[in-house]
């Protein structure tokens, strides 16, 4: 083991490959202490315990520590299972998010050949296809557990959400594709079952969201985009005139359609806008920030 620039340079001898597995022990240790004073502190009992376990095992994973990292994830999933399903579901999905990202900034120490480093970064990156598929599977077990909460609670679609942002561009358009088929037909039925405003504003939401996923990205479609979005707001036009998410709905969709440079649609829902609250005048149509009292700013 030897030391160069702040990072410990381990050799991975169980890969069987002379490259390099790098810790930033500046950040590790940063970690490891933030952990040590919230167990002093609050205790292994308390009810974030396994998040701050789960924290941790980010850090490790985000150093290539992988070993390490699925340990204490492991430890604080069989604490968390037993706090409950909701406890679980949140766990799986920040766990998920670990093995998504990527560190994309590699440091080698003075002298390492151009091989060694390009054997490492091509290592890594099969190691990451490996964190990859973990993460698909993680979200695919929380989104089975996700279906038995009510439609109501924040946490019922989260994990399928992720599942379709995580693999729509280059790592599994097919399964995006299936899930979000899935999803679309689910929050269909469900808005063709229910007259609960409540339910109504969850599942136009679902809609929505894939929308403003479709209109992004190297692959976007916006046409189709534009179509999910339209169908969101026809759902969200079941909730009273008076319901303020119905309103910021219509004022979020300007402001959507002017970001995908599509004025058309803009001005349309500038006069939906209008209709719903009755004027054309654009402070109350779209009323200035109040300025923070505390900062200053808006």
């Amino acid at each position: 083991m030897k030391a160069a620039h702040g990072f410990l340079v381990l050799s991975a001898l169980s890969l069987c490959l002379p490259t390099y597995a790098q810790v930033d022990s500046t950040e590790v240790k940063k970690a490891e202490d933030r952990f040590q004073r919230f167990k002093a502190i609050r205790g292994v009992n308390d009810k974030d315990y396994p998040f701050q376990l789960t924290s941790l095992a980010g850090t490790y994973q985000k150093n290539s520590q992988r070993v390490k990292s699925e340990a204490l994830y492991q430890q604080a999933l069989r604490l968390a299972k037993k706090q409950g399903i909701r406890q679980t579901i949140d766990l799986m999905n920040y766990r998920a998010g670990q093995l998504y990202s990527k560190r994309r900034v590699y440091s080698f120490p003075n002298g390492t050949d151009r091989k060694t480093e390009e054997r490492f970064i091509n290592n890594d990156r099969l190691e990451h296809e490996k964190d990859i598929e973990k993460c698909i599977a993680v979200l695919t077990e929380a989104k089975k557990l996700s279906q038995k909460l009510p439609i109501t609670d924040r946490l019922r679609f989260t994990a399928q959400s992720n599942l379709i942002s995580y693999t729509r561009w280059h790592i599994n358009p097919g399964l995006a594709h299936k899930e979000e088929q899935e999803l679309l037909a689910f929050a269909r039925t469900k808005l063709k079952e229910t007259k609960s405003p409540e339910e109504v504003y969850v599942l136009a939401g679902q809609i929505g969201a894939l929308g403003v996923q479709n209109a992004s990205g190297d692959n976007r479609n916006v046409p189709y985009a534009i179509k999910l979005n339209e169908e969101y707001l026809s759902q969200i036009d079941r909730l009273p005139k008076t319901d303020p998410r119905r309103i910021r709905a219509h004022r979020q969709a300007i402001k959507w359609y002017r970001r995908i440079g599509r004025e058309d649609f803009a001005q349309h829902q500038t006069k939906q806008l209008a209709q719903l609250l009755g004027t054309n005048d654009l402070n109350k149509l779209f009323p200035p920030k109040r300025r923070c009292l505390g900062c200053g700013m808006g």
